[in-house]
């Protein structure tokens, strides 16, 4: 039987202060959350924080890792996704430059 994660000892309002405080440190400083659920009243280890770090990282969507460009430009983009947003920016500049190359033979210059 697998061991419980320290997350199921904690009330709903420390979970919920613990997933803030991992997002603002982007996924990373594992030892200050588990210093954090220790002044709370309650017990975690680094391996157990690191664990369920990855798993909430998971769950929200990003996959670099802590402290990563990657990571950092998919929590503070807009959609989340930059990569594609520069390829579809550079899709409807180029058909941009089609229509203005159709008006200009249209228009005879």
């Amino acid at each position: 039987m697998a061991r419980k994660s320290f997350i199921t000892a904690l009330p709903k309002e420390i979970v919920e202060a613990l997933h803030e405080r991992i997002r603002a440190a982007e996924y990373g400083d594992h030892m200050a959350m588990v210093e954090w659920v220790k002044q709370q009243g309650y017990h975690a280890s680094k391996s157990a924080m690191c664990r369920y770090t990855l798993e909430l990282k998971a769950r929200d969507g990003y996959e670099g890792g802590a402290g990563s460009f990657k990571l950092h430009t998919q929590m503070h983009s807009k959609d989340s996704n930059l990569e594609m947003l520069y390829k579809e920016l550079g899709e409807l500049e180029y058909r941009r430059q089609e229509i203005l190359n159709r008006i200009r033979d249209l228009m005879g210059k």
